[in-house]
């Protein structure tokens, strides 16, 4: 898997934002209205905490051409504890009521992001294991929660069901007939198998898969499984299901190819940022 761009999603970006405004009825804020119209202020968007920035696009996306920004940072870079990610100026009233929507989403990108670093920073510095995301993600933020991933130094799985042929157990509940299951895709389909036991390892093993997906195994059961299939042209193996932080460096001085994290997209923190008015 090769490492994926840090550009940005702008187009999924500039909808998330619109309609988290439209969500909002920001340019219905009664509350900003009361100000005068040509009210102009200065101001910062501060991390409050070290953290790994993502989604700096949305700052601009959420205030409009009418406020002035400069960004100090680009995503994927950590900031420390009170920096300025951006400063801005222009009209009081495009600028306050776009405050929640752009401290949400700077939020939740950053926190994924954040807690991506982390898990990429417990592996192993000699191995070339990679930290990949699930698609357990927000219904209707994949796509940045994705990037926000990638800027964490972390790799996308599958981004939807039609990339790739992944067997899981109920498939083959469902086939009653792995050998029809599998008999049945593409030859170009690349096929992922998850297994949770070592016994139905040695059972897909003779099906050829391109990855095989360790499930819930202990970090013993994987090095008994990598004993299994061998170094020589074996298949990639991922690691899924009860991942730490300290299994991560576990695993992947074992030579695991992948450790796929669901909590990164479905149990990461929100970063915390501000927007301070100074003048």
């Amino acid at each position: 898997m090769t490492i994926e761009s840090l550009t940005a999603p702008t187009e999924a970006i500039n909808i998330i934002v619109q309609i988290a405004l439209d969500e909002d009825a920001a340019r219905h804020d009664k509350t900003t209205q009361l100000l005068p119209e040509e009210t102009l202020v200065d101001g910062a968007i501060v991390a409050r905490h070290r953290s790994v920035v993502c989604g700096i696009d949305a700052v601009a996306a959420a205030f409009g051409n009418s406020v002035r920004i400069t960004s100090a940072v680009r995503d994927g870079e950590i900031v420390a504890a009170k920096s300025d990610i951006a400063v801005f100026s222009g009209s009081a009233r495009a600028i306050l009521p776009a405050e929640r929507t752009i401290l949400n989403l700077l939020g939740r990108l950053s926190g994924i992001a954040t807690l991506t670093r982390k898990h990429v920073d417990k592996l192993d510095p000699k191995s070339d294991t990679q930290i990949l995301d699930t698609r357990k993600t927000t219904p209707g933020l994949r796509l940045l929660e994705k990037y926000a991933v990638r800027c964490g130094g972390g790799h996308n799985h599958r981004m939807t069901l039609a990339e790739m042929v992944f067997i899981k157990d109920n498939h083959i509940a469902a086939a009653r007939d792995l050998k029809k299951l599998i008999g049945g895709r593409q030859a170009k389909d690349f096929l992922l198998i998850e297994v949770d036991s070592l016994d139905r390892l040695r059972e897909i093993l003779p099906f050829k898969p391109n990855r095989i997906l360790l499930d819930n195994l202990s970090d013993a059961e994987v090095a008994e499984a990598l004993k299994i299939v061998g170094k020589k042209k074996r298949p990639e193996i991922e690691v899924s299901g009860g991942i730490t932080l300290d299994r991560v460096t576990t695993l992947s001085k074992l030579g695991v190819d992948f450790i796929s994290v669901g909590a990164l997209t479905h149990s990461a923190p929100a970063a915390d940022f501000a927007l301070e008015i100074r003048r």
